[in-house]
């Protein structure tokens, strides 16, 4: 086994912010107890500098690199001030890098999204836009709450009218799942170039539509749900620990994730810990802080390269799988494979259900 979490990455996936509009249900930046508001742990309005996207473009690491991918943990991307100079800014540094921009596109204007359309015509072919779409006018604000349906519509058909390249992205709940066929049509017909039904991987699915309604009118926390630090979780963790890895970031994504305070993790699971609960977070404090430092892997501190040559990224991690040691609980919690999803039971393999591509 090569110990080294990745030596050329295919990609970056990156958060921009602590910003979004929307509320939806399984998102980390969810308050548990209403499901209509922002956690309070949660920085506001907190944004990436320009600065930091131009040094992690400006590293030996990055010469290689086929895509940047800006899908955080709880940012919405377009939320951003200086998004579009992000854009600029990278097809200045790499303009042969295909960008990846995941929304929820209930937000800016129709002349927004023309322009963010015309500006990734430039960054290349494989540049897109992934709107996460969960179903219809009656449906899609179930999961995405408080994004209107009218405007994701605008702002979608103005994208696409503009030659940009979008994919529909369409979670799969109970509620939504007779409508795939009419979504897919409707993605064929607007012109999006795929469209992509995923299944639901949280605990969502499980509360049910009568209880999140519920839970959002008398701020009810649902049955089931875990953010608030179960001890006999993390024991479940700590009983799984010789179960092996699949880790489909390092293996077949070669990705590694950039958090909005320009820190340095493999995947989105890692940079989640700080927001879930106080077990989780001080697993993460003795694991990985306590004996790395508190700044290893943030930008601020270090160039990307010298962060991937740490020992954490270098060595330890990967070797943790291997070995079972104390470090590998949260590729264990993530991406066992054991693991089995939430919604329906079935092996967490994070594949889509359908992944369709409309010929032109």
């Amino acid at each position: 086994m090569k110990y080294s979490y990745v030596e050329k990455a295919h990609s970056i996936q990156i958060e921009i912010s602590t910003k979004c509009n929307a509320q939806c249900p399984a998102c980390i930046r969810t308050d548990s107890k209403s499901l209509v508001h922002t956690q309070e742990i949660i920085p506001k309005n907190k944004e990436m500098p320009l600065a930091t996207m131009t040094k992690i473009f400006s590293s030996q690491f990055t010469q290689h690199l086929q895509a940047i991918e800006f899908c955080g943990t709880m940012d919405e991307p377009l939320m951003h001030s200086e998004f579009l100079e992000m854009i600029d800014e990278i097809y200045r540094l790499n303009p042969k890098v295909s960008i990846k921009v995941h929304t929820n596109a209930g937000l800016r204007n129709e002349s927004y999204f023309a322009e963010l359309a015309r500006k990734l015509q430039r960054a290349g072919e494989s540049s897109c836009v992934k709107f996460s779409i969960d179903g219809l006018a009656d449906t899609n604000s179930i999961y995405r709450y408080k994004v209107e349906w009218d405007r994701v519509y605008s702002n979608l058909k103005a994208f696409v009218d503009a030659g940009g390249r979008a994919e529909w992205q369409m979670l799969i709940f109970p509620w939504n799942q007779h409508q795939v066929s009419a979504a897919r049509q409707m993605a064929q017909d607007i012109g999006c170039i795929a469209f992509k039904a995923r299944p639901d991987r949280t605990m969502t699915s499980a509360w049910g539509l009568e209880q999140i309604l519920k839970t959002r009118a008398e701020e009810v926390t649902p049955v089931g749900r875990l953010r608030s630090g179960d001890p006999a979780a993390m024991n479940l963790i700590e009983q799984r620990m010789g179960e092996p890895i699949d880790c489909v970031y390092k293996d077949s994504r070669q990705m590694i994730f950039v958090s909005w305070d320009a820190q340095v993790w493999p995947c989105c699971f890692w940079t989640n810990i700080r927001y879930e609960n106080q077990l989780k977070k001080q697993k993460l404090q003795e694991t990985v802080f306590e004996k790395y430092g508190d700044t290893f892997n943030s930008l601020e501190y270090h160039s990307l390269d010298e962060i991937l040559r740490h020992p954490f990224f270098a060595h330890d991690l990967v070797k943790s799988w291997e070995e079972g040691s104390s470090l590998k609980w949260r590729c264990v919690d993530k991406c066992s494979t054991a693991r089995v999803r939430t919604a329906d039971g079935k092996p967490d393999d994070k594949k889509p259900y359908e992944f369709i591509e409309f010929s032109k």
